[in-house]
């Protein structure tokens, strides 16, 4: 019900509603350790991940809970 977008210059994950495109808030990491370049769901859990790619081109992987 929501389509979530990465927002890539205010380290953010953003939530819009999925049929009239309302912003319904936002999610991040306090303690990123880069800024998100895409994101996946599992379709089973609805746990969300989001690497995060940095200046020295370090690696992670934030996993949100549904």
């Amino acid at each position: 019900s929501e389509v979530l977008v990465g927002d890539y210059l205010n380290f953010r994950i953003r939530r819009f509603d999925r049929q009239t495109g309302e912003y319904r808030g936002d999610f991040y990491r306090e303690d990123d350790k880069g800024q998100p370049y895409s994101i996946a769901v599992d379709p089973l859990t609805g746990r969300v991940f989001v690497p995060e790619f940095t200046e020295s081109f370090q690696r992670w992987v934030a996993v949100y809970d549904a």
